[in-house]
């Protein structure tokens, strides 16, 4: 899957049917390891250069129901406040009245509404909606299988995943800055989910 050119964003609802496949027929719920979760986005500056930061995750659950597929959802929280850079002084602009105001909207959460899986059963196209600022625009994530770590038993093993979604950041009342910092803005989770 090539996840260049995505257009539509923060998480996380494929993973839903990608589990299915390799789990029991019962409806299931499992939640993401907060300690193996890594939420990353990455803008251009100046057209020139890349920067990155991350996220922490707050709290992340799948819901899976191979009876009743439209059933199925997943649901994710971030910190904002917990964004890094790297840069103490990016960070607090970050933070600030000029773009995220964490302190007047502390999370970010993205639920999904779809998830349509590819043949090979490994990747999937999910659709959601984002909220971020104060503001919930709809948000295609596409994901991606990467693992299924060992376990005694099938049903307890954890699973790997890499989604990618991109947004553009003046849709949620980002604007400030456009001619130094892309509108566009990629985010890449990394996560390990466990029954």
């Amino acid at each position: 899957m090539n996840f260049s050119g995505i257009s539509p964003k923060h998480l996380v609802a494929a993973f839903v049917a990608l589990v299915l496949l390799s789990q029991t027929a019962q409806a299931e719920t499992f939640t993401f390891d907060p300690a193996h979760t890594t939420v990353l986005w990455r803008v251009r500056l100046l057209g020139v250069s890349k920067t990155t930061g991350n996220f922490t995750l707050k709290q992340g659950f799948l819901r899976l129901d191979p009876k009743a597929p439209a059933l199925n959802t997943v649901k994710v929280t971030i910190n904002t406040a917990s964004l890094r850079t790297g840069v103490g002084r990016i960070d607090t602009m970050l933070k600030g009245a000029d773009f995220l105001e964490t302190d007047k909207y502390p999370e970010a959460a993205y639920k999904s509404s779809k998830v349509v899986l590819d043949p090979d059963g490994k990747r999937a196209k999910v659709a959601g909606r984002l909220t971020l600022h104060g503001v919930t625009r709809p948000v295609t994530l596409y994901v991606v299988l990467k693992r299924e770590a060992a376990g005694t038993t099938k049903r307890k093993k954890p699973l790997g995943f890499k989604g990618v979604m991109a947004i553009k950041r003046s849709d949620f009342g980002l604007s400030k800055l456009k001619s130094a910092v892309s509108d566009d803005v990629k985010i890449i989770i990394e996560t390990q989910v466990r029954p």
